[in-house]
């Protein structure tokens, strides 16, 4: 079973910030993307909101 989960952001600087933070995404159609995989941690997801909320 392969469970995963994805976000979005349109946020300018949103990829940087994320880089920063040591988070990898991508940017597909404007937007940064993340997708989180059951290997993810609680820790992992963190990261990755308090990089967007600065």
């Amino acid at each position: 079973m392969d469970v995963r989960t994805a976000f979005a952001s349109t946020r300018p600087g949103a990829a940087g910030l994320l880089a920063a933070a040591g988070v990898t995404s991508s940017v597909r159609a404007g937007a940064v993307r993340l997708a989180f995989h059951l290997y993810n941690t609680e820790a992992d997801v963190d990261r990755a909101l308090d990089a967007q909320v600065g």
